[in-house]
């Protein structure tokens, strides 16, 4: 078996199959990777969401020993949201690894639920390889910068949308699912928040109340902005 010369995070597989697998896309049914279902990465994202699930949350637990668990909850829902894997995927060079058919790998390497699928799966795939310990450490020293960079706990980006629009007399916000995506072990939420006289802004989420609050950052972001640039 050839093993593969990418090495992501730093890691060099001993079952190199394992990383082929994680990053070969469901779509690419032509690929001689891809000769059956088991040989793309759903298997592994599933397994992988359910180790960076675990791994942030005992971070957090050790890294915030004084907070609450409301606090450590948003902070652990920012962390695993799909914008976030999707950077690292990123960053850690997984977009230029994808197999995928002909014509649709660029295509796919630019969505972000693709991507933070495809940094699900490869932890997944390093956890079968190497065992938990190995994979945990990966995901801590990627998260750890992120956490530097936040050292207050999240506001409530729901809470705050409701406040804005109560401070100015607005009723409140109005949130309505707008669709289902994605394989039916992981289902990925699409949820629109509109407020009277403001664009709609739409976010995904793997569940509803993650989309919601998505959203929710979204429309305050842009209202900030346009305030600021008045």
């Amino acid at each position: 078996m050839t093993a593969n010369p990418f090495h992501p995070f730093g890691y060099q597989f001993r079952d190199s199959a394992l990383l082929t697998m994680a990053l070969t896309h469901p779509r690419a049914k032509n690929a001689k990777t891809a000769r059956n279902a088991t040989e793309d990465y759903q298997r592994l994202e599933f397994l992988g969401d359910r180790v960076v699930g675990l791994s942030v949350a005992g971070l957090l637990y050790r890294q915030f020993p004084s907070e609450p668990e409301g606090s450590l909850a948003k902070r652990h829902a920012i962390l695993v949201s799909r914008p976030v894997l999707a950077n690292l995927a990123v960053e850690q060079g997984l977009a230029d690894h994808i197999i995928a058919a002909a014509g649709e790998r660029e295509a796919l390497a630019a969505q972000p639920s693709v991507l933070a699928n495809l940094f699900e799966a490869v932890i997944g795939a390093v956890f079968l390889d190497a065992g938990w310990d190995v994979a945990d450490r990966l995901v801590a020293t990627l998260m750890r910068p992120l956490l530097a960079a936040q050292p207050h706990a999240p506001q409530d980006a729901k809470s705050a949308l409701q406040e804005w629009a109560q401070a100015r007399g607005i009723p409140p916000p109005i949130y309505r699912e707008i669709s289902r995506e994605g394989a039916s072990h992981a289902p990925v939420f699409v949820v629109e928040v509109a407020l009277p006289d403001h664009p709609a802004i739409r976010a995904s989420g793997q569940s509803k109340k993650l989309a919601e609050q998505s959203a929710a950052s979204l429309l305050l972001t842009w209202l900030q902005e346009s305030t600021s640039s008045c």
